[in-house]
């Protein structure tokens, strides 16, 4: 799995976008803290050390919905700076993004719970909300305003705020 999320078999998807929150120095020891669970956790494996091995895959789950979470606000907020200098074209790429970070939001998993942070419910509503109006996510004039609330859901949830994760490039 190390080699899957940190690119070392070519697939570099989840590897990029964990490199981009951690180069935000809000989320900076977000790489480290998986990288380092990871190496730990194989060492328990190695050892027989299964509290240990289970505590590390905690933080593995935790570190990887905080980088499905800000990487959903980062899209729906740069979404909308886009709706407002491009009449909504260029905002096309980023509104899509980052449906699909909320969408997976229902299969991250909060610390302790054995749940995720949002429910396939409340993502649904996340989601319809998006593309509710006459042209969905095209609907402009309205928007914005939802971007708006979706983010601070998801931030709220997660611990950071809006402004932290909209910076993240």
């Amino acid at each position: 799995a190390y080699g899957n999320v940190f690119g070392a078999t070519g697939d570099k998807f989840l590897s990029e976008y964990i490199t981009k929150v951690n180069a935000d120095t809000d989320f900076n020891s977000l790489k480290n803290d998986i990288s380092l669970a990871f190496r730990k956790g194989r060492a328990a494996i190695v050892a027989n050390d299964y509290a240990t091995r289970d505590a590390q895959i905690t933080i593995i789950k935790e570190k990887l919905a905080m980088v499905v979470a800000v990487r959903s606000v980062f899209y729906m907020q740069a979404g909308k700076s886009k709706l407002i200098t491009d009449n909504g074209a260029a905002a096309f790429h980023d509104l899509s993004e980052g449906y699909g970070f909320i969408m997976s939001l229902r299969y991250t998993n909060k610390p302790g719970t054995n749940n995720p942070y949002f429910s396939k419910s409340e993502v649904d509503t996340m989601l319809a909300s998006l593309t509710s109006g006459a042209n969905g996510l095209w609907t402009i004039d309205t928007l914005g305003a939802k971007l708006d609330v979706i983010s601070s859901q998801i931030a709220a949830k997660f611990g950071f705020t809006v402004a932290q994760a909209a910076t993240v490039n």
